[in-house]
This record gives C-alpha cells, sequence and structure tokens, in this order.
C-alpha cells in the first residue's frame, strides 16, 4: 500500500517577496530623494550674523529676548514671508546671497525694513560649534558695496568722539569702532551730522550702521538690551510681532519634488556628456608671491581647452583675504582658452593661499552646467606694513647719533679695541698703553668702542592670549611690528638677528642672519607665525630656544600673562635661561583692565568690575616684580609705544656693554 502524496510548499509566499521588493526600491528612491535635496532643506548655519547664531556677531538673543518681552519673532523663509505688512529685520553678513538682497529691495519698497549692515571679521573657533572669534573691522570697501546696494552712501571714515548714544531716551555706551554715515538728520546721532540709525527719503527703509547695538554681545549689558526693545518698537508701524529675513542666509528656495517627474531627465543627461570632460582642461593660478598687510594685488586665472566654450570660473581661499569685487566671473576669449583677472585685499598677516579653482561651462544645449574643481596650490606671504617702522628706525638711528647702521664711538666705552690716541688728563690711567708709550716716548692711551656682531632673539608669543586684540589690532601683529622695526636697527647697528615663533609648541625659528640686506628674510619669516586658540607651552617653547643657543645672547620675548599661577612654569625657565643670557620681556599695558580700574563707579556693578580688575593689575604686577628678582629685564609700554620702547632699551644695553 503506497503512501498518501504530499503536496510541496514554497518556502516563500510570492505576494510577500513582491511586497518587500516593491518596498525596498520604494526606500531607496526615497533615500536618494531625501539626500539630494536634504542640503537645500536645512536651516541657515548656526553661525555668522544670521537670527538663529549664537555667536557674538549674531541675533538670536535678540529673536528670544523679544519673545519673552512680546510675540515671537516671524522667520521669512519665501517671497510670500517677505511681502508681509510688518517690520522686516534684515542682518547682512560679508558672505550673504546678493540676489535675495536685491529680491528683498523689490519687494519691500513700502514697508518698513531695517538693515543691520556688518562689521567685524569672524573665524570659526575650533571646537565649539557655531562660535566664531573676532579678529579685527571689515575693511570699508566691504561694508560700502553692502551699503551702496540699498543707499547712495557711504561708511563715514575716522573715529567718532561719541561716548554715548541716545536710543529713545536710553542712553548707553557708544560701540568699539563705532560705525557710522554722514546724515544731517539722524535718527540716532553720533555727534554733529554723524549717524548710527539713519532712514531714506524716498523708501521706508532704515539702516543700522553699527550692528554691535542689538547682537548677542550687545545684549549682555541690560542698558543695550533694553535699548535694542526700545529701537525696534520706534521702527514697527503697529503693535505686533516682528520678522526676520533668513533668505540672505540661503532659506527661500522653492521645493517641487513632483519636477522630477515631468523634466526630460534624459535630454539633461545627454546634454551634462556632450560637453567636453575634464580631460580637456587645464587651469592656472598666477598670484604675487608676496604683498603687504592691506594691500591690493591682482591674480590671473588661466583655463586652455580645446574647442570653443563659454566658461566661467571661481577661485577658493582663505580668511587673510578678501575678494574686491567678487572671486570668479566669466573668463575672457583668448586663443587657447580663456582667462579672467581678480583683485584682493591682504586682510591680515600670514601665509595666505588659493587652494582650489572651480571652472563651469554650459552644455551644448545650454541646460546643464558642467563644472571640475582643481586643486591648485598658490601661498602669498602677507608681510606685517613696515613702512611706519622703517620710519620710526631712521628716527631712532638718528637720535642715537648712528651712521650707515655702525653704532657711534664712544671713547672709554665698550670692550672693542678701536685706536691709540694721545693721553689727555682726566682719563684713567688703566686706558693708558706703556709698552707703546715707551716705544713713541709719549703717552698713549687706547680708546675702544661698543662692540658689535651681538646676538639678538626676536621671540613671539602667538598663543590664546596674543592673539586678543588691542585697539581691533591683534596683540601678536603689534609684537610683530615692534620686532621688526628693533630687527631693522639692529641689523643697521651690525648685530645678528634670528626670529623664534611659539605657542603651544616651537613654530617658527630663523637662522641669525647679519645685515640689512637680510631684512626681508626677516620679514617673511615673520608672516609665517600665525594666530592660534591654543595656550602657550613655555617651558617647552624657552627649553627648545636655550639649547638652540651656543653663545650668550639678548633675549626679547614678546608676550602676556593673567596672574601667577598661569606664569608660574614661565618663571621656572625663566630662571635658568637668565644664567646664561640677557633676557627682555616685551608687555603690552592691559588698557582695557586699566580703564575698568579707574572708571568712576556709578553702580553696584562698576564698584565689583574694578575691584576684579584692580586684583587683576597687581597680581600682574606680582609677575613682573618676580621676573625682574630673576634677572630678567621687563618693560611695559603702551600698544602704540612697544617698537620704540623696546629700541631705546636695546640701545641703552649696547652703551651700557650689557650684550
Amino acid at each position: 500500500m503506497s503512501a498518501p502524496a504530499v503536496e510541496a510548499q514554497e518556502p516563500f509566499n510570492r505576494k510577500t517577496l513582491f511586497w518587500g521588493i516593491f518596498a525596498s526600491l520604494l526606500a531607496a528612491a526615497g533615500f536618494f530623494l531625501l539626500s539630494t535635496y536634504a542640503p537645500d532643506f536645512r536651516q541657515p548655519g548656526n553661525g555668522g550674523a544670521t537670527p538663529l547664531s549664537k555667536s557674538g556677531v549674531g541675533y538670536a538673543g535678540l529673536v528670544e529676548w523679544l519673545r519673552l518681552t512680546g510675540e515671537a519673532p516671524l522667520m521669512a523663509r519665501t517671497e510670500d514671508d517677505l511681502a508681509r505688512d510688518i517690520l522686516l529685520i534684515v542682518t547682512i553678513s560679508p558672505d550673504s546671497d546678493q540676489e535675495a538682497l536685491r529680491r528683498i529691495l523689490n519687494l519691500r519698497q513700502d514697508q518698513n525694513t531695517l538693515f543691520v549692515l556688518p562689521k567685524w571679521q569672524i573665524l570659526p573657533l575650533q571646537g565649539h560649534e557655531g562660535w566664531n572669534m573676532k579678529f579685527g573691522r571689515l575693511p570699508g570697501s566691504v561694508v560700502n558695496e553692502w551699503l551702496g546696494r540699498i543707499a547712495d552712501a557711504k561708511i563715514g571714515a575716522g573715529q567718532s568722539t561719541a561716548k554715548q548714544l541716545d536710543i529713545e531716551g536710553n542712553m548707553v555706551a557708544a560701540p568699539e569702532e563705532l560705525q557710522w554715515v554722514a546724515d544731517k538728520y539722524p535718527l540716532i546721532a553720533a555727534g554733529n551730522d554723524k549717524a548710527v540709525l539713519t532712514e531714506l527719503d524716498d523708501k521706508p527703509f532704515y539702516i543700522l550702521t553699527d550692528p554691535d547695538l542689538i547682537n548677542n554681545a550687545a545684549l549682555k549689558d541690560p542698558e543695550k538690551a533694553a535699548a535694542a526693545l526700545g529701537l525696534i518698537a520706534v521702527l514697527q508701524p503697529d503693535d505686533g510681532p516682528v520678522m526676520f529675513d533668513l533668505t540672505l542666509h540661503g532659506a527661500g528656495r522653492k521645493y517641487d519634488l513632483a519636477k522630477l517627474l515631468v523634466e526630460p531627465l534624459a535630454f539633461l543627461a545627454v546634454d551634462a556628456a556632450a560637453g567636453r570632460g575634464r580631460a580637456s582642461l587645464n587651469a592656472s593660478i598666477d598670484a604675487p608671491q608676496q604683498v603687504g598687510v592691506g594691500g591690493e594685488f591682482g591674480v590671473q586665472i588661466t583655463a586652455r581647452h580645446s574647442g570653443p566654450r563659454a566658461a566661467e570660473a571661481r577661485v577658493g581661499h582663505d580668511a587673510r583675504l578678501a575678494p574686491v569685487s567678487g572671486s570668479g566671473g566669466a573668463l575672457q576669449p583668448t586663443a587657447r582658452g580663456g582667462s579672467l583677472n581678480l583683485r584682493f585685499q591682504a586682510l591680515r598677516r600670514g601665509i595666505a593661499s588659493f587652494d582650489r579653482l572651480w571652472v563651469r561651462w554650459r552644455g551644448p544645449f545650454g541646460l546643464v552646467w558642467n563644472q571640475v574643481v582643481l586643486p591648485v596650490e598658490s601661498k602669498i606671504a602677507v608681510l606685517p606694513d613696515v613702512s611706519s617702522a622703517r620710519g620710526e628706525a631712521i628716527t631712532l638711528l638718528q637720535h642715537a647719533a648712528l651712521a650707515e647702521g655702525h653704532a657711534q664711538r664712544r671713547a672709554g666705552q665698550g670692550r672693542e679695541f678701536d685706536a691709540l690716541k694721545d693721553y689727555q688728563p682726566g682719563m684713567g690711567r688703566r686706558m693708558i698703553d706703556w709698552k707703546r708709550s715707551a716705544r713713541h716716548g709719549k703717552l698713549l692711551a687706547r680708546e675702544f668702542r661698543i662692540e658689535e656682531n651681538n646676538n639678538i632673539v626676536l621671540a613671539i608669543d602667538s598663543g590664546r592670549l596674543m592673539c586678543e586684540p588691542v585697539d581691533g589690532v591683534p596683540k601678536v601683529d603689534r609684537a610683530v611690528t615692534a620686532a621688526l622695526l628693533s630687527a631693522f636697527i639692529a641689523l643697521k647697528g651690525g648685530d645678528m638677528v634670528s626670529l623664534f615663533g611659539f605657542d603651544a609648541r616651537p613654530r617658527v625659528s630663523s637662522g641669525a642672519v647679519r645685515g640689512p640686506a637680510n631684512f626681508a628674510m626677516i620679514q617673511k619669516r615673520a608672516a609665517e607665525i600665525d594666530y592660534s586658540s591654543e595656550e602657550t607651552n613655555f617651558t617647552l617653547a624657552l627649553t627648545t630656544l636655550a639649547a638652540r643657543l651656543d653663545r650668550r645672547s639678548l633675549v626679547i620675548i614678546f608676550t602676556d600673562f593673567v596672574d601667577p599661577i598661569s606664569a608660574e612654569l614661565m618663571l621656572r625657565t625663566v630662571s635658568r635661561l637668565t644664567e646664561r643670557h640677557l633676557v627682555l620681556f616685551m608687555l603690552m599695558k592691559d588698557t582695557e583692565l586699566e580703564g575698568l580700574a579707574d572708571m568712576p563707579p556709578r553702580s553696584g556693578e562698576d564698584v565689583a568690575r574694578a575691584v576684579v580688575a584692580g586684583g587683576l593689575l597687581r597680581e600682574r604686577q606680582v609677575v613682573i616684580g618676580r621676573l625682574r628678582l630673576l634677572g630678567a629685564h621687563v618693560i611695559e609700554a603702551d600698544h602704540n609705544r612697544l617698537g620704540p620702547a623696546l629700541v631705546e632699551r636695546y640701545l641703552q644695553f649696547k652703551q651700557e656693554d650689557l650684550l
């Protein structure tokens, strides 16, 4: 008897398998679409002068302050938002969208709009997302470029003498390096015919020239926070919320995912494929090797390719450079391709670079841009401005009676034998050369002169404290300028000069050179001393420096410190350095602390600030006193007198034969 037949079963249900494959394909398509369009849906970055930025130059604090004191502000992301009849606050940063600003000006011809101009140059602070480090004012040309798109005006030249501003009855301290425009009828005045807030004659457009009245850094001051509310209340047409613009910072694009179903994708693909590829393209950048701080220079981009092609190019650069009229444009046709001439301005000292070059061109149908990114390596040494240093050096040389760079010879001074002369009454007997006197039959005295060929080491600290600005310029830049001034004097005087830069570790070390012809080399190596956010390691730096010195030297250290605790390791190292070498510390007076300590108190907070500032100044003097006890010389000078004070002490050392 046979067993009953068993029906074979499939391991997977066909319907389940079908829907599983369909769901996988649908998920893959959705992932592709979201990956493609995700960058467009992101909010403007949390950094810079945007309403969402929490950095010092941002305005997230003002948004929150308005929310806490009234209705929550709105955010304008589209053209429909911009058309609403409420006060719109437009915050401008150097990298804002120029086309977006043009749309705002067209859409809000009859509606109240406040434009806030940019002021500061910033760099991202490493290790702190959304934080920025301020290192100086924007060039006037950059601010005027944005101001010129709104009104026929320019930022005023020169410093305003106004110490306080009247903002709707609130007297607030004027911001640092106040930014203003000329206006006979200002809404907020900064002196005679100087406006911080002005209104256009033919449109309800208001321009706030100095953002330090309403940005995050300003709102830490309660008086400025109250004044910011008063300023906005005056410009509001009615009670209600205000609106901040985001379109200037990347928002506002229209998104329609359905367009992927109707656009002729195949036609676009053909147009993209028909364009010539990277293999037929070769491009280069021609730029000068060095330029002075604040100077403008030209850059030529040359592209070589086969066949007719209308191309555009854009060059990538670091924060030390700023484009005068844009960083790209259309290439002008040449016999073998195209070329583009651009102008840049050097903003700050260091080794600037152009790191990449974008070149793009349209396909035959003009529907698709073909783009390539070409790596380039073009470095420019942005040198400190030494024109003023040379002038001061010549003046100091004349005052010190130096001729052609050689120290004036003074009888009886120095150790180096110069000549014999007749003995005169009043000369010391130790100066008489008895052997030669016997030979010539009359008394002859030896005349000496100040020694040359001394070794001078300029050690510059570029750590975190030295990168803080003093009167708008980082301390390290002022130290470099003073070092170059003294280097010029020393080289003219026949001494040997070397440069040493350090922060957490040694960064720059030049060999000792002699003669004025080598000043250019010292100047170029000084450009390599970069800004740093790291704490200074004095032990490693000074120990390394001492190991490299094989003869007695004058070691000039440009640095800064806050209290005895942070300077303790420095003091231990200095004690070993002074055993063999002559050490001179160059310090800049902390004018901010001195101002707080001497400010007449008007409130309890002023008293507290004055007490803390006075304590910090006393601790600073404790460190200076300990340095002097260790045998080091210390000069604490005003930042404008740092270079001349150093040269005067150097010449004094030579006269006293301490080198």
